[in-house]
């Protein structure tokens, strides 16, 4: 871990200013704590309006999180999401088996679960 050196001063001794250095360093990585990262993948979902709260509530259980979401004249929804890549697969399954293919996935992104 890099320790920037702010006095010049040997004040400490070689042996000093080491434990020093140790010591800053062990505090912060004790603070800083984990982060789990988790590969995504952005996918626009479009099929009809009517099953709209169905598929939502199908991104949910597959831990995903809607981005956007907008509709057409026509009674078309699109909605751009974000899932786990893991969780991609039985997602368009599932969507395709609750909507008996009504509605489409295309993959936008993929992202490394910065999120």
């Amino acid at each position: 871990m890099p320790s920037p050196r702010w006095f010049g001063g040997t004040k400490l001794g070689k042996g000093g200013l080491a434990r020093a250095y140790r010591d800053a360093s062990r505090a912060a990585l004790e603070s800083a704590g984990v982060a789990e990262v988790m590969p995504t993948v952005r996918l626009r979902l479009a099929g009809p309006t009517e099953a709209d709260g169905a598929v939502r509530h199908l991104l949910a259980r597959r831990s995903g999180r809607l981005l956007e979401a907008s509709y057409d004249e026509a009674g078309g929804a699109t909605l751009l999401v974000e899932a786990p890549e893991a969780e991609r697969a039985a997602l368009q399954d599932d969507l395709a088996r609750l909507t008996r293919g009504a509605w489409r996935t295309a993959d936008l992104a993929r992202d490394a679960g910065d999120g």
